[in-house]
Order: C-alpha cells, then structure tokens, then sequence
C-alpha cells in the first residue's frame, strides 16, 4: 500500500482506512517486522526514493524537483529529515555522485 502511494505524504489514518486496519494492528506489525513504526517506514521509503533520484538525476533534476516528486514541500523539513536519516545533507548526496551520472 505505502510503496503504491510513495509519491504522496500519506497519513498513517488514511493508510489504516485503505488497508482497514487499526492505528494499533498496523503499528505493531511494522514493530514487529520492520523495528520501526509505520509513520517512520514510510518517511524513511520516501527519503530513500529522493536520494536514488539524487544520486542519479543527471542535470534535469533538482533537489526541489526530487522532494517535491515524493511529497516533501517544506524544503527545509525534508533537509532536516535527510540528513537525520542520511548523515548528509542532500546536495552533497547529489554533488558527490554527480559525476557518476
């Protein structure tokens, strides 16, 4: 279901209610699978399709462009979230592979 909506910034309600599974069910299976909280997982794979994109987005994409692509519109929350998750902020994922492109 989260990787069906990746690209929007879904809240755990509109996934329990899609899914038709209980805030608690639901967070405990990803507990249990995953070591991490739905809210999180789905962050995390949404950070991760930006830095994919990032890493090899050629010169057509911006670093905009990409956390726009995933839902992040407040530029400097999706930094902040980033880096967290990254240790890095996302223009040196990009100009560090820049050139591998």
């Amino acid at each position: 279901m989260m990787l069906a909506y990746e690209t929007e910034n879904l809240s755990i309600g509109q996934i329990c209610s899609e899914t038709g599974t209980s805030w608690r069910t639901l967070d405990r299976a990803f507990r249990e699978t995953f070591g991490i909280g739905p809210k999180r997982y789905y962050l995390n794979l949404r950070l991760n399709r930006v830095r994919s994109r990032l890493i090899g987005r050629g010169e057509l994409t911006s670093i905009s462009d990409a956390a726009n692509e995933y839902g992040f519109w407040h530029l400097g929350e999706f930094a902040r979230q980033y880096s967290s998750l990254f240790g890095e902020l996302p223009t040196q994922s990009a100009s560090a592979h820049q050139g591998s492109a």
